[in-house]
This record gives structure tokens, sequence and C-alpha cells, in this order.
């Protein structure tokens, strides 16, 4: 207290570095918040990416079996609502991939 009973108040500087501390702190927060956002907008896209990966193999082994049961890419684009371009690159896609796996299984002599 002062000599007339009032209670001190803070010197400048001790509201600067107080005023400091409260903006750092703000800005940490928001830079913890953004950078919460940016992860869970990747595990989004992760998750988003990976279940494409997992309807393609779908859509590749079912038009894979509708070709063995001799239906053409036309026929095929036709039952199933797709372009016949994109029966064309699922049937690439599975000759790809039972290419890259029969290549990674042994072969029996």
């Amino acid at each position: 207290m002062n000599d007339s009973g009032n209670a001190k108040q803070p010197s400048k500087k001790i509201l600067a570095v107080r005023r400091a501390g409260e903006i750092r702190r703000r800005r940490i927060a928001v830079a913890r918040e953004r950078e919460a956002q940016i992860e869970d907008t990747a595990v989004g896209v992760i998750t988003a990416h990976l279940a494409i990966e997992e309807a393609n193999v779908a859509i590749s082994g079912g038009v894979m079996k509708l070709r063995a049961f001799g239906e053409t890419p036309e026929s095929i684009a036709e039952l199933c609502g797709m372009r016949v371009t994109d029966v064309r690159t699922a049937l690439a896609a599975a000759r790809k991939a039972n290419g890259e796996a029969s290549a990674i299984a042994p072969r029996p002599a």
C-alpha cells in the first residue's frame, strides 16, 4: 500500500509483461487449435482415400467376375450403370492386381 492507503498499482512494465504473456497464451491456443483441425482433416482425407481404394478393389473384382461369366465391357457398363471406359479401367486394374499377386506368390514347379 502507498501512503494514502490505496493498493499500489502494478508498474507499466509489469502490465506489459502480463499483456505479452496473455497474447502469447492466446497465440499458442490458436496454433494448437489449428494443428488439431489440420490433423482431423488429414485423418478424414486418409479415411476417405482408403474407402475409395477398397471400393475400387471391390468394383474391379466384381467386373472381373462379370467378365468371367462372359459379359462384355459394354454389357457390364449397361448392367452396372457405369461408363465403358470405367469398366475397362476396372478390368485393367484387376488384371494388374492379379499379375502382381501371381508375381509375388511362388509358382508351383
